[in-house]
């Protein structure tokens, strides 16, 4: 053992002594200055306010089944009032919806200086450069390396399809 560790060991010893002695000191004072801030009292954990309506007592007993039962009828709506507001039905899906929920985008390729994608419908797949149309619905808007944004021919859906396994 060197003296560097010697030093450490020196530092920690000393530290735990005072401790002690400042642990033991306080143990053997009992009067009530020497307590003073080591020992609570049940006011200590009261809220103090300034407001009247925190300083009143409560008078719900959350542990009794008959004041439970009146908060819960007096906070109730009478029947025949809906609950939740009920949405508007949702419109049927569109074939073309059904169809773009299916496209697959199985890879992109750089050819020429262009970006060809290779898309997938069922079982049916085609190629495609930015413009052309797929699967006589769908034109190709846009081809990233990762992604293809395609447009209904309707021009009413837009989305943007990515990679197949991302």
């Amino acid at each position: 053992m060197n003296g560097r560790y010697r030093l450490y060991y020196a530092v920690i010893a000393l530290l735990v002594l005072a401790n002690l002695g400042r642990w033991a000191w306080h143990g053997l004072s009992t009067g009530p200055a020497a307590r003073e801030g080591l020992a609570f009292e049940p006011g200590d954990f009261q809220l103090r306010s300034s407001s009247p309506a925190a300083q009143a007592p409560l008078r719900r007993d959350v542990f009794q089944a008959d004041s439970a039962n009146r908060a819960v009828a007096a906070s109730a709506r009478p029947l025949g009032q809906p609950a939740v507001q009920v949405p508007p039905p949702v419109p049927p899906v569109a074939p073309a919806d059904d169809r773009i929920g299916r496209l697959r985008l199985l890879g992109v390729v750089m050819r020429e200086g262009r970006a060809q994608a290779y898309l997938a419908l069922d079982k049916s797949s085609a190629m495609a450069y930015v413009g052309d149309t797929v699967f006589e619905r769908f034109v190709v808007s846009r081809i990233d390396v990762d992604a293809v944004e395609l447009r209904s021919m309707d021009g009413g859906i837009l989305r943007k399809i990515p990679i197949s396994g991302k």
